[in-house]
């Protein structure tokens, strides 16, 4: 999952550092499994330009489900006192490995090489360099850093996911860019998930209607999403009870 600011400004570098907190207070909440795969840190205290965890294990489906999308949160900002813009938003989606920075091995090219530099007469007569083309992207990485073949490959590879991802993401945070361009142009909000209206006290999930869209703001804040979960988790049975009906019907 990659929570992204889409190089917005750095009151949404703000929201992104909020918006993973709670998320991952409600990871532990559902019993999944979380790890901070890469945090890339904001110009100011508390900011997060972006961040990415890996979701494994317990109702990480439902966490899916519960944040994906753009997230509209409504404050006046800590920076810019006098600023009249209230309305920040982020973006949240999430990828699976293989759809991503997982490469096979069908896709990899090794070479070993001799590795060049300081380190005595190790470094001369072994071939522990190792160099992978990923084919796909013509992406290529050499390590040469361990005396060992099998710890420099292994290092490598680390790098070359690491790339792969640095690559996706730059996809997907101009994706975001692209639909914050185009909500600013046409007023469309239809893609929020949820606003966080601190001036009102409320946050409303855009995914339920009437009254039962609304709850407040302190109370989530503190961590209670379960009404939120509950309503979204009613909402989707009667909707499935409809469709099913309109099947038989």
């Amino acid at each position: 999952m990659q929570i992204t600011s889409g190089r917005g400004p750095a009151e949404c570098y703000r929201v992104v550092a909020l918006v993973l907190e709670k998320i991952l207070k409600q990871a532990v909440a559902k019993g999944v499994k979380t790890e901070i795969v890469e945090r890339e840190t904001g110009p100011l205290n508390r900011t997060l330009l972006s961040a990415v965890i890996s979701l494994q294990g317990g109702d990480y489906h439902a966490l899916i489900e519960d944040w994906e999308g753009s997230v509209q949160w409504i404050a006046q900002s800590p920076y810019r006192i006098y600023h009249k813009r209230k309305n920040w938003f982020v973006g949240v989606q999430t990828f699976t490995l293989s759809e991503s920075q997982e490469a096979t091995e069908a896709e990899i090219r090794y070479e070993t090489l001799r590795a060049s530099g300081p380190g005595g007469q190790h470094v001369n007569k072994t071939e522990s360099a190792i160099r992978i083309t990923h084919l796909p992207t013509g992406v290529v990485v050499e390590c040469q850093d361990e005396r060992s073949q099998y710890k420099n490959k292994d290092r490598a590879m680390k790098i070359l996911r690491s790339k792969l991802l640095e690559a996706e993401r730059e996809k997907q945070d101009a994706a975001i860019a692209a639909q914050r361009r185009s909500q600013v142009g046409s007023g469309d909000r239809s893609e929020r998930i949820r606003t966080y209206n601190f001036p009102q006290g409320r946050v409303t999930d855009h995914r339920l209607t009437g009254d039962n869209k609304n709850f407040n703001i302190d109370a989530v804040m503190n961590g209670g999403l379960d009404p939120i979960i509950d309503a979204l988790t009613t909402a989707d049975q009667a909707a499935k009870l409809a469709s099913a009906g309109d099947e038989n019907g």
